[in-house]
């Protein structure tokens, strides 16, 4: 049996984490929890807590560490204030701070969709789901979501 050939190379990986990869993976996630009710509840069940995704072999999705290296990081950053931006894309990656030993993409990334949904059923309660009134009225992937920063 032939082998497969990788598709890319770890260069194209690279030049796709820092251009298409934040809004193509924002666009993906919105539609994950959209289309799932159980693990939308998840996402929500979180609460306000940071979410991180561990994983040691990437520290632009990811945060370049291990599980244990992240509880030990998390330990010693209790009660710091973590500003992120709040439009993540291929311009803003590079003001996103570490957390662990990488930018934690994918976790923000999660933390922002979990704040549309909740802001979405907190303004539209009355929806009985129709993939979810059409994945949230199509959110704005490019700019801040709706309703933030009106107050």
């Amino acid at each position: 049996m032939e082998k497969l050939r990788p598709v890319a190379n770890a260069q194209s990986i690279e030049e796709w984490k820092h251009t298409q990869g934040p809004v193509l993976l924002h666009h993906a996630i919105v539609h994950k929890f959209v289309q799932n009710a159980d693990l939308r509840e998840k996402l929500l069940e979180t609460g306000d807590a940071i979410l991180a995704h561990t994983y040691d072999r990437d520290n632009i999705f990811a945060t370049g560490c291990d599980r244990e290296k992240m509880l030990e990081w998390a330990k010693n950053n209790n009660g710091q204030i973590i500003k992120i931006p709040t439009k993540i894309d291929n311009d803003t990656i590079v003001y996103i701070p570490l957390v662990g030993e990488g930018k934690n993409v994918l976790g923000f990334i999660n933390m922002k969709v979990r704040g549309q949904v909740r802001h979405f059923q907190a303004t539209k309660p009355n929806i009985t789901d129709p993939i979810m009134l059409v994945a949230m009225q199509t959110l704005q992937l490019n700019g801040p979501s709706k309703g933030e920063g009106d107050k």
